[in-house]
């Protein structure tokens, strides 16, 4: 697993947490917007910083 910027580590457990609940209690990720954005800013300047090439930031995948 690569090294995370701390806000996004933040930002995905929080989505996690988010996804695990029981029919007992109201939970969603409705209210997870800033989370989202957080992640999503950085996978876009991720995909900038690597640019064509299969590697960048992250583990690279195979098909």
């Amino acid at each position: 697993m690569p090294d995370l910027p701390e806000i996004v580590v933040s930002s995905l457990e929080s989505l996690l947490s988010c996804l695990h609940c029981d029919e007992r209690s109201t939970c969603g990720c409705w209210d997870r917007r800033e989370d989202l954005t957080v992640i999503r800013n950085w996978l876009s300047n991720c995909a900038r910083q690597s640019g064509n090439q299969q590697q960048g930031c992250g583990p690279e995948m195979e098909d």
